[in-house]
């Protein structure tokens, strides 16, 4: 199974993300990392399938 880390790269992101793999290492995780409030990032995840997908710290913007 692929592993793909996806946060963004203010400290906050990269703190959750250092902090979860010294808890659940992932060696061979694929980094994608984008600018503080890059609601378009997850757009770049292609390929999910045999996929396991972690997302730390990304704002979501809805509108009503």
């Amino acid at each position: 199974m692929n592993s793909l880390d996806v946060f963004n790269g203010d400290a906050d992101g990269i703190c959750a993300l250092h902090q979860l793999r010294l808890h659940e290492p992932r060696p061979n995780a694929r980094l994608l990392s984008g600018v503080k409030r890059d609601i378009a990032l997850l757009e770049q995840v292609t390929e999910v399938s045999n996929t396991a997908l972690t997302v730390q710290d990304l704002f979501q913007a809805f509108s009503v």
